[in-house]
């Protein structure tokens, strides 16, 4: 024993947390170190879903009233403020919304991260050149209310960005709780003309369609879905919102011809139980597919959210932590099921019950999609991120873990050819409980 010692260092990832080491005296002499964790608040925040907002928009001349103008230069992160405008409080702690990319010179990602990082650990969106795309997100916000974006990509390169958020998560008033479905449940397929949905979108007429039924329940504030678009005949965007609008202030989705293409999203549903979408593009139509994982409601028996600095879990290019510890998954997945556990780690109690994050696809054989699940299925009906060949991209995902023999874990299958394979990505942001 050389001398007295405590060493406190703060959680990378839970905002609330602290971890402590402290010596004691072991027996006969010898001295140890006991390593503990210490949660101060952390309160489980309800939530306010809004309808589509725009805080930033880097091309405009002036920037959003909350935003910042000019192009974002590579690896140089920037901050600008979200809470105390735009319907979003000063006291909010996270927000929902749809972080879109367009006018990039060089291909590469970017990362929204609470604090300003320029080497971030995690992404939220990864794109090519000339490729306008946005994702879903479920980000904290800095103490401040502000966030901060980053793109990295090689010196000298620029994009702009634009972020859209449709809600708010915040410990003061009463917030709508959220409810995780056991598994993705499609309530639209406009190839197929399912009961709950609507026939093929032409452009600029925007439709409506209901939601809440026997699986959402009236009265459902706003929904977790993965919406993917398919058949378009026009590159364009489509929107959804509460209420039709054939002309959007915000994006959804936004897309090229020739790809499927999917972005997780959280929306707020109208009064009597419907969401309305839209399809922007000169002329043209596209098929949409809506996979619901979850609603918010009033009902409190439902969860509170938790929102964690962006941690990855998975990165299927790196071996596997040991004990389970650090990366979860390692080598590429191919299409037998597995399943990595998710609860107990980076920040995660053991009794999270649904996550918020990123899912990322990269080196890919073969076009097609991957499916998140909460047990093993073979051959699911839904889909989490859709991909061509060739293109590293991201989904945003709000999803539930699994029970009972599964409890705190996600399975992944790859669709889409018996040889072929997918690198795996998973960055987590939440966690609900």
């Amino acid at each position: 024993r050389w001398g007295d010692y405590t060493i406190v260092a703060t959680d990378p990832q839970d905002p609330n947390a602290a971890w402590v080491g402290d010596q004691y005296a072991a027996g006969d002499g010898t001295w140890a170190t006991t390593i503990h964790e210490l949660v101060v608040g952390g309160a489980g925040a309800g939530y306010f879903p809004l309808a589509p907002v725009r805080v930033l928009d880097s091309r405009s001349s002036s920037g959003s009233p909350l935003g910042f103008s000019g192009v974002l230069v590579a690896n140089v992160p920037r901050t600008f403020a979200v809470a105390g405008g735009h319907g979003i409080p000063s006291d909010a702690i996270a927000i929902t919304g749809n972080l879109s990319v367009t006018g990039q010179t060089r291909a590469g990602y970017l990362a929204l991260t609470p604090t300003p990082t320029a080497s971030p650990s995690s992404a939220t969106l990864n794109f090519p050149t000339a490729d306008t795309r946005g994702n879903n997100t479920t980000i904290a916000l800095a103490p401040d209310g502000s966030l901060a974006v980053v793109y990295k990509a090689p010196a000298g390169a620029h994009t702009n960005v634009i972020l859209d958020v449709t809600g708010y998560f915040s410990t003061t008033g009463v917030g709508a709780r959220y409810r995780p479905l056991a598994g993705p449940v499609r309530i639209l397929d406009t190839r197929a003309g399912t009961a709950l949905g609507a026939t093929t979108f032409s452009a600029n007429v925007p439709k409506t369609f209901l939601v809440t039924g026997t699986t959402i329940p009236a009265g459902a504030a706003a929904i977790t879905a993965n919406l993917a678009v398919v058949n378009q005949t026009k590159a364009g965007y489509v929107t959804l919102s509460p209420t039709p609008d054939a002309s959007p202030t915000t994006s959804t989705i936004n897309f090229p011809t020739g790809d499927v293409r999917a972005n997780g999203l959280t929306i707020p549903v109208n009064l009597d139980g419907t969401v309305a979408a839209v399809y922007k593009a000169p002329s043209g139509t596209v098929d949409l597919v809506l996979d619901v994982t979850g609603y918010y409601s009033s009902d409190v028996s439902g969860l509170l959210f938790h929102p964690l600095n962006p941690g990855r879990r998975v990165d299927t290019r790196l071996a596997a932590g040991t004990d389970g510890l650090g990366n979860g998954l390692s080598g590429a997945q191919g299409t037998t099921p597995r399943s990595v556990v998710v609860a107990g780690h980076d920040g995660l109690p053991a009794d999270a019950a649904a996550i918020t994050g990123n899912l990322s696809v990269t080196a890919q054989t073969a076009a097609g999609y991957v499916a998140i699940t909460t047990s093993s299925v073979l051959h699911p009906t839904t889909s989490t991120i859709n991909f061509p060949l060739g293109d590293t991209r991201g989904n945003g995902i709000t999803v539930p873990l699994g029970t009972g023999g599964d409890a705190g874990k996600l399975w992944f299958v790859y669709q889409l050819g018996s040889t072929k394979h997918v690198q795996l990505i998973l960055d987590i942001t939440g966690y609900f409980e």
